[in-house]
């Protein structure tokens, strides 16, 4: 299990064996290079600690436990939650400020403690099985002690209505992940399980009065000042936007070693190319700037590679440029990245976001209206749907949906494309075993109260779902495959608490994009800045798309897909046809994403394999 992580911790190994409790791990030395090496134990060995992520507050942290007489043998960040957890037991963990996914074990309690932290930035997987209960940083190190892979099919249609499988489920029945914020406590006789939370974002309501953008420019600042930590170099994923940009001066103010820009660029595709601002903007900074050119032909090769190091069926045609800034920090010995991820998802970045909010509202105005009422409760006697209408008609469709059920995904393409078509392809029995409307009842909520509630659901669920299970995974897995640990400064936990406590942040949707944190941060950057245009590192969707499906499409013919009785083998001559379809591709993609999930993760190809049974074939554009 253990090798199979050595991705994620390339500079040294620790294993540890008691009383039936056995932890392995693999390191990625950050900071306390030569020291710290896991696992860390208390004064008495009787509690063991191995852990996965940073704990940025550690020097404050190790200060205090030294005040109070804890003798600390390293000088790293992880061992302080041992001592943290001797004075207050697992709700020690609410102390530390970073990221991090641990495991304790209390010899004397016979207990073992998962932790994983607020947002999820560190992913934290387990099973349980005749033989042991089983968890991992990863998927694919567990696996081998499966014996049962059954799939998940109400996880699988989330995921083609989505573009991810939303935690804490997988696709695979007997596979979950820890959540953001929680503790899982373990007995050690019988294997039992208790799960609890730490922090959460329910918990965190719009209630406080005292406001001020400085606040948030002072705690982003703070923020940015401890994600810099660390006894190795520390570069910055430098797209040319506000959020990046934001960062890399902050930081410099801060950083005292040689901060490094990452830019990937396109070649042909200059209107996508960030390049030369982020260069421009480096160069203003002082800051050394690296960048690096796309290949298609790498592109269409290392496909299959990236769907195993995502772990989970991720259908983000983005894997690519996110992977190859990974790929460039570790080609430059720079282990530590940091990332704008997470400040869209604060701040009200995503116009769609902002729309469907907009329009949540409205339908709340006019729930309780007589006619709306009334045209309802026609439809739902009417016609054998319901949950929710599935009419073309956009506003009405939304009008006559359940009272209680906000807009939110279901105004997206991709969960639109799932319902008039992807569904489609189902088999039978797939389309059997899922409960009716499962895809929308994520978005029914029947005990909001007032208008701020709803924006605050509507942010945490962005937040949970969204940010969690798509941004930030897809960024943990392809930095750890090549060595590289991605920092996210937007993320700190107190930073996120100040927003999702005051109306004026969650009630923002109505303002321009990202009003409140360019506000905050408006003397950190010059008026040019503001003034692009949102891309972030947009890749050429449409020819890097079509071309991954001209090669890897043919997958489908009495593939994963079929052969599990997701889509119906009769649809494949169809599936065939949408090629000549621009705007179904994104399905398509999806599809291709799963069935190569599903070729490596249950049917144990290799990702070199199905790389070398790509067809070869030119496609018709070169957009």
């Amino acid at each position: 299990m253990s090798n199979s992580l050595s991705h994620r911790g390339p500079d040294g190994e620790g294993n540890y064996s008691r009383e039936g409790v056995v932890f392995s791990m693999r390191r990625l030395a950050i900071i306390d290079v030569s020291g710290s090496q896991q696992p860390l134990y208390s004064e008495d060995k009787s509690i063991a600690v191995v852990g996965n992520g940073e704990i940025y507050n550690y020097v404050e942290l190790r200060k205090s436990l030294k005040r109070r007489g804890h003798t600390l043998q390293t000088k790293g960040d992880i061992e302080t939650i041992i001592h943290l957890y001797e004075e207050q037991g697992w709700k020690g963990v609410s102390k530390l400020r970073g990221m991090f996914a641990l495991a304790l074990h209390d010899n004397k309690r016979k207990k073992v403690f998962l932790f994983r932290d607020r947002i999820g930035e560190k992913p934290l997987y387990y099973t349980q099985t005749d033989e042991g209960f089983y968890f991992s940083s990863e998927m694919k190190s567990i696996l081998p002690v499966v014996t049962d892979r059954k799939l998940n099919f109400s996880a699988i249609d989330e995921y083609f209505h989505l573009l991810h499988v939303p935690e804490p489920s997988t696709p695979i029945s007997s596979i979950n992940k820890l959540p953001a914020g929680a503790v899982l406590e373990i007995n050690c006789r019988n294997l039992q399980t208790t799960l609890e939370y730490f922090w959460s974002l329910d918990d965190i309501m719009p209630v406080s009065k005292e406001f001020s953008e400085n606040k948030i420019s002072d705690l982003f600042h703070e923020s940015c000042k401890l994600t810099l930590r660390a006894d190795v170099p520390v570069g910055i994923s430098l797209s040319g936007g506000v959020d990046s940009s934001a960062i890399a001066a902050i930081s410099q103010k801060y950083s005292s070693n040689n901060l490094v820009a990452i830019t990937v660029g396109y070649k042909n595709f200059a209107r996508l190319d960030e390049r030369e601002s982020a260069r421009s903007f480096a160069k203003k900074l002082g800051i050394k700037h690296e960048f690096f050119q796309m290949d298609d032909e790498e592109i269409i090769h290392d496909f299959p590679s990236l769907v195993w190091s995502c772990d989970d069926p991720i259908a983000e045609i983005g894997m690519f440029n996110i992977n190859a800034i990974y790929k460039l920090a570790h080609d430059k010995n720079i282990k530590v990245l940091l990332s704008g991820v997470g400040g869209d998802e604060l701040f009200w970045g995503y116009p769609w976001v902002r729309e469907t909010a907009a329009l949540s509202l409205l339908k709340r105005k006019h729930s309780s209206n007589p006619m709306m009422l009334k045209l309802r409760s026609i439809l739902s006697n009417g016609v054998n749907h319901p949950r929710m209408y599935n009419s073309l008609f956009g506003l009405i469709n939304h009008a006559i949906s359940p009272a209680d059920q906000i807009i939110l995904n279901d105004t997206r393409p991709v969960f639109r494309a799932a319902e008039f078509f992807t569904k489609h392809l189902y088999s039978k029995s797939f389309k059997r075993s899922l409960p009716k409307y499962s895809a929308y009842a994520f978005l029914q909520h029947p005990t909001i109260g007032s208008n701020i509630d709803l924006l605050h659901t509507v942010m945490r669920l962005i937040c949970q779902r969204w940010l969690t299970s798509h941004a930030i995974a897809i960024n943990d897995r392809l930095s750890m495959s090549h060595g590289v640990e991605v920092r996210l400064p937007f993320l700190d936990y107190k930073l996120i608490e100040y927003i999702f406590s005051h109306k004026q942040t969650v009630g923002a949707y109505s303002k321009p994009r990202k009003y409140w944190f360019y506000k905050a941060i408006s003397k950190e950057l010059s008026e040019d800045v503001f003034a692009r245009p949102k891309q972030g590192f947009t890749p050429p969707v449409v020819r890097w798309m079509s071309r991954i499906l001209v090669a890897y499409t043919h997958l489908l013919d009495r593939g994963f897909l079929v052969s599990e009785e997701i889509i119906s083998r009769k649809m494949i001559p169809l599936i065939k046809i949408q090629l000549l379809n621009p705007l179904l591709w994104p399905s398509l993609f999806q599809l291709v994403v799963l069935e190569t999930w599903g070729r490596e993760f249950v049917w144990k190809e290799s990702p070199e394999s199905i790389a070398e049974s790509r067809s070869t074939l030119q496609f018709f554009t070169n957009n």
